[in-house]
């Protein structure tokens, strides 16, 4: 019997249906029936105003670990005892996203997120997390953030340990002995802060941080960075690829650096002596290191 052309591509539709059904199928069982996890989606429109959840919690925490996607932190210190935690969305009738657990003096917040396989992935739905902590020193503070502003001003602890993606970071007035950001597309900013040591990392966004500064360690690729410090830092070490890079130092105090620039220009308000790839202010001190590749690299005395 002759099959027409017709016939024949009305049974290969057919049959690539069934198997697309097939292939459906399986990974629906294998996902444990989650169908709604493989199509998630972001609704970012309108003020997450709305109060959807809060919990208060009254035991001792020195350490916060906080791993949110999808939505804005705020931690805030305040004078009190108790910790406070608050869940928006712009839909008051949202489900909330919030899990938490306190133990062995760590509080654990994270986002509830399906769990699944992801034929069609976007973006969650939004909503941000304020959380009120006591006033204290915390040993400390880890955040692990997705597509949303993360905001740790006036904090004070031991280490601070932040990685971002797709949002802005902000340090308004925090302390800590150590801190450790890796940032990836988006901006960190930073005004009156106080870090004993610390680790950037940043990848396509841009970077203002000043105040006292006293061990630096930068890796900026594909962003712009301005680093303002108001004491001369005890150890610098900077490194841009694909941006520009401008230091506020303080005067008066000597400092000495290797410097290596490639297809950029470096600019001083100091006066240096030159020698090889070494500069030197007043009598040296502090040795730094800064490298520079495809942007300019600036020294400005701080004012």
């Amino acid at each position: 019997m002759t099959v027409n052309k017709k016939t024949l591509i009305a049974r290969i539709v057919v049959w690539a249906a069934i198997g697309v059904l097939a292939v459906v199928l399986l990974i629906w069982a294998a996902g444990g029936g989650n169908i709604s996890g493989w199509f998630v989606h972001t609704i970012t429109n309108g003020k997450a105003d709305a109060v959807i959840r809060t919990e208060e919690i009254r035991e001792d925490v020195d350490h916060l670990d906080i791993e949110w996607s999808s939505g804005n932190i705020r931690l805030t210190p305040v004078d009190g005892e108790g910790i406070r935690i608050v869940e928006k969305a712009s839909d008051p009738d949202r489900d909330t996203r919030l899990t938490y657990k306190v133990e062995n003096g760590m509080l654990t917040v994270e986002s509830d997120d399906r769990v699944g396989f992801s034929l069609l992935r976007w973006n969650r739905i939004q909503t941000d997390l304020e959380i009120t902590v006591p006033r204290t020193t915390y040993e400390r503070i880890v955040v692990d953030a997705t597509s949303g502003t993360c905001d740790l001003s006036g904090l004070t602890a031991g280490e601070i340990l932040v990685e971002l993606t797709s949002g802005t970071m902000i340090l308004d007035g925090t302390s800590a002995e150590k801190a450790n950001i890796d940032l990836t597309s988006g901006e960190i900013q930073g005004s009156d802060v106080d870090l004993k040591t610390v680790e950037i990392e940043l990848t396509s966004g841009k970077m203002t941080l000043g105040g006292k500064l006293y061990d630096v360690s930068l890796k900026v690729t594909s962003g712009n960075s301005q680093i303002r410090s108001s004491v001369l830092p005890d150890r610098l070490d900077a490194k841009t690829t694909s941006g520009d890079m401008t230091f506020w130092l303080p005067e008066g105090q000597g400092f000495s650096f290797d410097l290596k620039i490639t297809s950029g220009d470096f600019s001083s308000d100091f006066p240096l002596v030159a020698s090889g790839d070494r500069r030197t202010y007043l009598s040296g001190g502090p040795q730094y290191h800064l490298s520079c590749t495809s942007g300019d690299l600036d020294l400005r005395i701080g004012r």
